[in-house]
């Protein structure tokens, strides 16, 4: 009997360590001398192959889909991918002081920091202006124009692209090349009015890298979208709607309300109140959704340049030693105009805690409600300043250098790569000066409770802050060599190998100016400030143990200089018993380090109102102190914190019943514990001897009751690792395209998901979150017809989202249900042999309102921004060319 060295060939060092490993039965065959089938990288895998339906589940959205889909951008391409869910768009940027004018994306519900955002399978810098928890890559930065196509691997824990995806990677890749011009026009306008929005894109590009040695193209994108305002859709005119569980109403109002007591108001206006408040507790309470926009008026400018230079000899004879030398650089900036209601005042407002006083000597004074002495901090709003405006401008960049060839029958790609964003806040209008209000109202000559006069008005409208009140820049840094190759040729199949290395440093600063210290009812923005240096080496081989049958083994190192060293494993299985069956399985680990803001924003303390009662005390001492305690909080980042550390798996199948026909199913199931947070009042108060001396600080005990433990003096709730999270469900992918006939080519695709399990331990309370408010549907797909005759083509696309369960009860107290959410879109294009495309379509079809919902979360009212699109049915119309 031959051993397996004797089979093996001597020059192949790899095939003879393979053979000896794994036994005569995976021994090489010769190399085959067939013509080779095309090779393509598909994310999830840096190695070619000719079969693109790989172990690990991704979805793929072609150039074509993108240009029938009839989205403006990339926020609205990403709804139709039905396993993103629980994102941020920019709706739900209105009145979030964190990250204003950030999109992103989030797969299976675990948020945007999961979710690995890629470009050209390469990173970004992170969106610059964070929240302590840390945010991902801004849709933004990307040009739909350029996009080639995006592919989604669903699979978490990438052992290859980054182990800290770990819900997954969205890897967009761009054009390479581009030849000719064309140009692009489209406008949208919602039938309801409000909302309209407009594109145009250029594309210009020269030389062929096979024919000429160069490539040289340039693609320029602009977007823009104007205003809607709340009061434009009835269903979101409005935060009182009593009878459906609904009310958002605020006590700092105009007329301003007067504490009387805990819980007891008086108005000059009550009980009539007046149009834009509501009487309850004997005030007038301000209904402040009537002023805010519902989608914010925005306008995005990106541009790609990209130049490839072939570097070998041309000749048919050396095409295999040819190598490249490519260039890109991208440019975006994202212009955002937030319009939320007008400013707030109260106790706790005015930093410092300067209180705001009617003097009892101003002619504004109330009579006839019984009040005696100065009024000390009433519950005033800044109404005839209008409501507050801020401009958000984000400028990204993303300059690269690569190289790729083939070296020693080694396929390298190597590259250097700088991204970064820079953001600014500025306020424009109704943001006001605290110090310059409390010394205004101190002249007697601001009227809180009805018209000032010219002299009040003056005197109101000079405590108006203008300029800079935030600024913030992201970098990374980053150098980058892959390489792959077959290093055997088994008889099962080609043996691969591909490795990496990657260098890259991260930094972040993001600070508030004094401008925004000073701003009455400011958020108390903390410096987030920090840098570190990673390095990563992965490895990955694809090894056909039989006929059909492969392993794909990967494994990640990673090094952060903040946290050592975490390798991360990855096993999928890849089987094909018959031509029309496939079946894959996964399995891995998965780390993310905590994010610069996570560790690095400043700690800092302050009181709030509203805070629960100290569960050791107020049962028995009954004072106001310990049941209705104002006691400073600490929040911000912590430099302790360890990783989050994830486990995956998914098993599925592909199964083509017939020709044209394709059912993909995957089941999948991730874990992540170490969750990174922070604890709310409600849990370090209820009562878990847990958070005593961790989360709750005491004062020395009281000789009054020398059986209780001190007062509360201070509640901390600084980032910590905090608990788990689990979620497990089913992705399916469908599609059937009939061949082509007298009438056409016909195509049905289905891309669903459906949630099983949602759960999240913050630390003291396990949720079940999926089908409920602050998770995902049960159930949500994209599915689409098309038709296509010539040089027409229609598309039929209908958007399903499951009903969930309400933030919050109903009237009668039991639990409520937001119905589902169901839009159909419709496009119709022509396009002409000459060069000449024209496509006109309709979004919501049948003009379907956000079911309603009686969350308090976002700045909206009445629906939930994050599910569903307050535009209505939507006209729109594009028009191209394209010169050859």
């Amino acid at each position: 009997m031959r051993t397996c060295s004797s089979r093996c060939s001597a020059g192949r060092w790899a095939s003879v360590a393979l053979c000896a490993l794994l036994g005569p039965a995976w021994a090489p065959a010769a190399r085959p001398q067939e013509i080779a089938l095309e090779r393509v990288v598909i994310t999830g895998s840096r190695l070619a192959r000719a079969d693109a339906e790989t172990a690990l589940p991704v979805q793929i959205i072609t150039r074509e889909e993108i240009e029938r889909s009839g989205a403006l951008s990339v926020e609205d391409l990403l709804t139709r991918i039905s396993a993103n869910f629980g994102g941020f768009n920019e709706a739900m940027g209105i009145g979030n002081a964190d990250q204003p004018g950030y999109s992103g994306a989030s797969l299976h519900g675990f948020g945007t920091r999961a979710t690995l955002v890629l470009l050209n399978g390469r990173r970004l810098a992170n969106y610059a202006f964070s929240g302590e928890g840390g945010i991902g890559v801004d849709l933004h930065a990307i040009p739909m124009a350029a996009i080639d196509r995006i592919e989604v691997l669903k699979d978490g824990a990438s052992a290859v692209y980054g182990s800290d995806a770990i819900a997954g990677v969205i890897n967009f890749i761009l054009r390479r090349d581009f030849q000719g011009a064309q140009a692009d026009v489209t406008r949208a306008y919602a039938q309801a009015g409000g909302g309209a929005r407009g594109r145009e894109t250029l594309t210009l590009g020269v030389g062929d890298t096979a024919a000429d040695g160069f490539n040289v193209f340039g693609v320029i994108d602009h977007r823009r979208q104007h205003a809607l305002a709340s009061r434009q859709r009835a269903f979101a005119a409005t935060s009182y709607r009593p009878e459906l569980g609904l009310d958002g109403t605020r006590a700092p109002s105009f007329p301003a309300n007067v504490i009387v007591t805990r819980n007891v108001l008086v108005n000059p206006a009550a009980p009539a109140c007046t149009e834009f408040t509501v009487f309850e507790l004997g005030g007038c309470f301000y209904d402040y959704v009537r002023q805010i926009d519902i989608l914010p008026p925005s306008e995005n400018t990106s541009l790609l340049l990209r130049g490839a230079l072939a570097l070998a000899d041309r000749s048919e004879a050396r095409s295999e030693s040819r190598s490249e030398l490519y260039t890109e650089l991208l440019w975006s900036r994202q212009q955002t105009r937030f319009t939320s209601s007008a400013t707030p005042v109260g106790r706790f407002a005015i930093p410092g805690g300067q209180p705001l006083v009617v003097p009892e000597s101003s002619p504004f004074y109330p009579t006839g409600l019984g009040l005696t002495g100065d009024i000390v901090n009433p519950l005033y709003r800044t109404v005839p300043l209008g409501p507050r405006v801020t401009d958000i401008a984000t400028d990204q960049w993303r300059a690269l250098v690569g190289w790729r060839g083939t070296v020693a029958d080694w396929e390298i790609d190597t590259a250097l790569a700088r991204s970064t964003g820079h953001s600014a806040s500025d306020h424009v209008s109704g943001h006001v000066d605290a110090g310059k209000l409390a010394d205004a109202f101190a002249t007697g000559l601001i009227n809180p409770f009805g018209d000032s006069g010219p002299q009040g008005d003056a005197l109101l409208a000079s405590t108006e802050t203008h300029g800079r009140s935030r600024e913030a820049r992201a970098t990374t840094d980053s150098a980058d060599l892959r390489a792959s190759r077959d290093i055997a040729h088994w008889r099962a199949g080609p043996v691969a190998l591909g490795v990496g290395v990657e260098a890259r440093r991260e930094m972040l600063d993001d600070r508030a100016t004094d401008l925004n210290d000073r701003v009455l009812g400011g958020t108390f923005l903390r410096p987030k400030t920090g840098a570190r240096d990673a390095q990563s080496l992965n490895a990955e081989l694809v090894l056909p143990l039989f006929p059909k049958f492969e392993a794909q083994l990967a494994v990640r190192t990673d090094r952060y200089s903040d946290f050592g060293t975490h390798t991360s494993p990855k096993l999928a299985l890849r089987w094909q018993p018959a031509k029309s069956l496939l079946l894959r399985a996964s399995a891995g680990t998965g780390f993310r380090a905590p994010s610069l803001p996570e560790l690095y924003s400043a700690q800092t303390s302050f009181a709030t109102p509203g805070q629960p009662a100290d569960p050791k005390r107020c049962p028995v001492t009954q004072l106001d102190s310990d049941c209705f305690p104002e006691v400073p909080v600490l929040t911000g980042g912590n430099p302790a914190l360890q990783p989050e550390r994830s486990r995956q798996a998914s098993i599925g199948l592909v199964f083509e019943p017939v020709d044209g026909a394709s059912i993909a199913i995957d089941w999948w199931r991730l874990s992540l514990r170490n969750t990174i947070g922070s604890l709310g009042d409600e849990v370090i108060l209820s009562g878990d001897d847990r958070f005593e001396g961790r989360n709750i600080v005491r004062g020395p005990v009281d000789p009054a009751f020398p059986d209780l433990p001190g007062p509360i003096t201070q509640l901390v709730e600084t980032n910590e690792n905090v608990g788990r999270q689990t979620a497990a469900g089913v992705d399916v992918d469908l599609s059937y395209h009939l061949a082509a006939g007298a009438t056409g080519r016909f195509t049905l695709e289905l891309s669903g998901t459906y949630l099983a399990e949602q759960r999240s331990f913050n630390g003291a309370v396990d949720q079940q979150l999926a089908g409920r408010y602050g998770g995902g549907p049960r159930w949500q797909h994209a599915m689409t017809f098309g038709w296509e005759l010539a040089q027409w083509n229609a598309t039929v696309v209908q958007t399903w989202r499951g009903g969930y369960v309400d933030a919050n009860p109903g009237v009668d107290g039991t639990q409520r249900s937001v119905a589902p959410y169901n839009v159909w879109d419709a496009q119709l294009s022509y396009r002409d042999a000459a060069g000449w495309t024209l496509a006109a379509g309709v979004q919501n079809l049948f003009d379907r309102d956000p079911p309603f919902s009686n969350q308090s979360d976002f700045f909206q009212q009445g629906y939930d921004p994050s599910y569903a699109d307050p535009r209505g049915r939507v006209w729109y119309v594009r028009f191209g060319y394209r010169w050859r």
